[in-house]
């Protein structure tokens, strides 16, 4: 049952496979709301959005109001079963980015304008220990201008 082009559809959508793993894990029950976060992130997987990205995503694909606590409660969900990355700036405001593979993310912060994106330029060589996440600090192309 695929979720229609605009999300507006009487379809839920195919849970994708790591989140439904995640989903059975916890006994838990398919949310709609779950999986149209989840989707938000996943669809774009290069960019990484705060907790009002999301919400305004949800609103353009899902006719049903989601509430901030509701989104907080599944990225919470999505963190703890590794599905998707938390980025905290020094301001304290958090960014949510897809976890394609399990290749620590690398994230590029700019000192600027404080945008975040996914990089793929860095190559990381392998150690014993467990990398979570890698943040690189450095002005965006747009600031650089």
């Amino acid at each position: 049952m695929p979720l229609s082009k605009n999300g507006r559809g009487n379809n839920i959508g195919i849970v994708l496979k790591r989140l439904e793993k995640c989903v059975k894990r916890r006994h838990l029950s398919t949310s709609r709301t779950r999986e149209i976060i989840y989707r938000i992130l996943k669809d774009e997987k290069e960019k990484c959005f705060s907790i009002k990205d999301i919400s305004t995503k949800a609103q353009e694909v899902y006719p049903k109001s989601i509430s901030i606590n509701s989104i907080y409660r599944h990225l919470n969900l999505f963190v703890q079963c590794d599905l998707i990355s938390v980025i905290q700036t020094d301001s304290k405001k958090s960014y949510y980015c897809f976890k394609d593979d399990d290749e620590p993310p690398v994230f590029e912060i700019c000192t600027s304008c404080l945008c975040i994106k996914k990089s793929s330029n860095l190559q990381i060589t392998t150690t014993k220990e467990k990398i979570f996440q890698i943040i690189v600090y450095k002005k965006c192309i747009t600031c650089k201008m």
